[in-house]
């Protein structure tokens, strides 16, 4: 083993002192560089993709909406409840809505999801997945922490 590392480290220094060696090791590594540099930088300069006119952009938009009719007024702190979400999902509290208007706005695509809590604090949350999605996860764990708030004041 001994002699194989004689042998790699004499075999190194010999390639490190070839100037060719050097020059295209700098060169790829320079381009590399670039590679993972220059992207990013030209991104940010045209806008980053969100383009007013960019359809996908209204799509987004529309697509985090998360409509919630409180009746029983357990969401007392609506800040709080909207940064339970980070901001991933925008919040429309609409208390007159029924479970039918929910479904329609999730058909024709105007709300992603549909939250009614109703007097006797029973709670249907809708949404158009066939699997859990990240929005049902912190919409249980944001009203979790309301129902614990709402234990606290009273």
């Amino acid at each position: 083993m001994r002699q194989f590392k004689t042998v790699f480290l004499y075999e190194f220094r010999n390639s490190l002192k070839n100037k060719v060696f050097l020059g295209f090791t700098i060169v790829v590594a320079a381009l590399i560089l670039g590679a993972l540099i220059v992207p990013p930088i030209f991104s940010d300069l045209m806008g980053g993709g969100s383009a007013d006119g960019d359809p996908s952009a209204d799509e987004q938009q529309t697509a985090g909406i998360i409509s919630i009719a409180d009746k029983a007024g357990i969401i007392a702190d609506d800040e709080a409840f909207e940064q339970a979400f980070a901001g991933q999902y925008l919040i429309r509290y609409t208390p007159d809505t029924t479970k039918e208007s929910l479904l329609s706005q999730i058909e024709d695509g105007t709300i992603f999801a549909g939250l009614i809590i109703d007097e006797n604090q029973k709670v249907t949350y809708i949404e158009d997945q066939y699997i859990s999605s990240p929005a049902a996860e912190l919409m249980q764990s944001a009203l979790q922490n309301q129902m614990l708030l709402a234990g606290m004041r009273g």
